[in-house]
C-alpha cells in the first residue's frame, strides 16, 4: 500500500484514538522531534515519545479530530511532505469533557517505515491575534 501523507496522518490519529502508545510511537522516525501540546518540552527519542503518549492515554475519553477542512500539504521534495492544519483533543479533566483546538505541522518521508520527521502542535489560544 502506498502511504500518502493524509493516510500517515489518519493512521496517526486512530492510533491516539485506540490508545495504541507503541504504534504512535513507531510512526516518529530516528532523529524526528516532537513539539508535543501539553508539554512545554521537545522530545526526540523513543523512551520520551512513549512517556508522553503513555501519560497523554491515561486521560479518561481521549480522542483527537482531525479538521480535514484545514489540511493543507506542502511538497517539500521526493517522498518529503509537510502538513499543516488543526485538530482538537478532548478528554475528561474534574469529571468534565474538555476540548483543546490545536494546530499542528508535520514533516513526514513518506518512502520510510517511520515516517514522522518533526511534529509540531501547539493549543490554539482562545484569544487569539486576528490577521
Amino acid at each position: 500500500m502506498i502511504k500518502t501523507p493524509e493516510i500517515i496522518l489518519k493512521q496517526w490519529a486512530e492510533y491516539i484514538n485506540k490508545l495504541e502508545v507503541e504504534n504512535v510511537v513507531k510512526l516518529y522516525g530516528s532523529g524526528c522531534t516532537l513539539l508535543p501540546t501539553f508539554s512545554s518540552q521537545p522530545l526526540s527519542t523513543p523512551e520520551e515519545l512513549k512517556e508522553y503518549f503513555t501519560n497523554f492515554s491515561k486521560r479518561k475519553n481521549v480522542s483527537v479530530n482531525i479538521h480535514n477542512e484545514t489540511l493543507k500539504k506542502y511538497e517539500l521534495s521526493k517522498d518529503r511532505y509537510a502538513l499543516v492544519g488543526t485538530y482538537s483533543f478532548s478528554f475528561m479533566v474534574d469529571d468534565k469533557q474538555l476540548t483543546f483546538p490545536s494546530r499542528f505541522t508535520f514533516i513526514l518521508d513518506t518512502s520510510k517505515e517511520s515516517p514522522i520527521l518533526h511534529h509540531h502542535s501547539s493549543q490554539i489560544p482562545e484569544d487569539g491575534v486576528k490577521s
